[in-house]
């Protein structure tokens, strides 16, 4: 195979991030970790992307992926997700949403932004203080790159930049913290904590107003567990403070 132009790397790798709807911890257990990367590995060929690095942490994972169509990607992400939803909520005897809305996703522009998203993801459990040093964190690709195992042997670097001394490569990037992470507005939390509300009632919003007791439970939600103001909650349910007191005195 011909080595690949520079000039389509903006194109053909991209830095995704998904994340536990509310930013629960879907991944605390060892087994649902090893569960996820089973996943990615089972639909990397399936949907001809290439994983270059990856990091699944306690509630979100990161991984960088190379793909030579958009549209893969979307498709492998879809896949890995809804198969490890279905997962997770088996074991954990639940029903509802597992991820937020869609995964995030950013192109990597050039070289140098490249081998510093691969430290970018490879940090994120020492960021955490989840562990000291990289090579502790048994579920990222760091010891692939370190080791020249797994996803270190992809070809597709190679190809591109005729070299296969991608440890020193990354080791020697700068530090860059401007990459996409695992944070949301206000908004988007308000948003996520009704999704799965809505979902977990199988009902839609017009009801809930209309339930007195049940627009307690989900103001009480809004309020305690994603943190909203009382003027946040009237805003979004457009309902008085009047309203919103005497609800909350049943």
């Amino acid at each position: 195979m011909s080595r690949i132009a520079r000039k389509d790397l903006n194109a053909s790798f991209f830095h995704v991030m998904s994340q536990g709807i509310n930013r629960e911890k879907i991944f605390y257990k060892e087994s649902y970790r090893k569960k996820y990367l089973d996943l990615m590995r089972e639909n990397e060929k399936k949907h001809n992307i290439e994983i270059i690095a990856y990091c699944v942490m306690s509630n979100h994972v990161h991984m960088l992926i190379y793909t030579e169509q958009i549209n893969e990607l979307s498709r492998f992400m879809r896949m890995i997700n809804t198969s490890y939803a279905r997962y997770f909520n088996w074991y954990e005897e639940r029903v509802g949403y597992v991820f937020r809305n869609r995964f995030k996703s950013e192109p990597i522009l050039d070289e140098k932004y490249l081998w510093q998203c691969i430290k970018y993801i490879h940090k994120n459990p020492v960021k955490a203080k989840m562990v000291q040093k990289c090579e502790d964190y048994e579920f990222s690709s760091y010891n692939d790159y370190k080791k020249k195992t797994g996803v270190a042997k992809n070809k597709i670097l190679n190809k591109i930049f005729e070299s296969e001394n991608y440890f020193s490569n990354i080791e020697h990037a700068d530090d860059f913290s401007g990459f996409i992470e695992d944070e949301n507005n206000k908004e988007e939390v308000m948003e996520e904590y009704i999704k799965d509300f809505l979902c977990r009632n199988n009902t839609v919003i017009p009801e809930v107003l209309e339930d007195k007791k049940m627009l307690k439970e989900l103001i009480n939600v809004l309020l305690n567990n994603a943190n909203m103001s009382k003027r946040d909650v009237e805003n979004r349910l457009n309902i008085s403070s009047w309203k919103l007191g005497q609800i909350l005195k049943l």
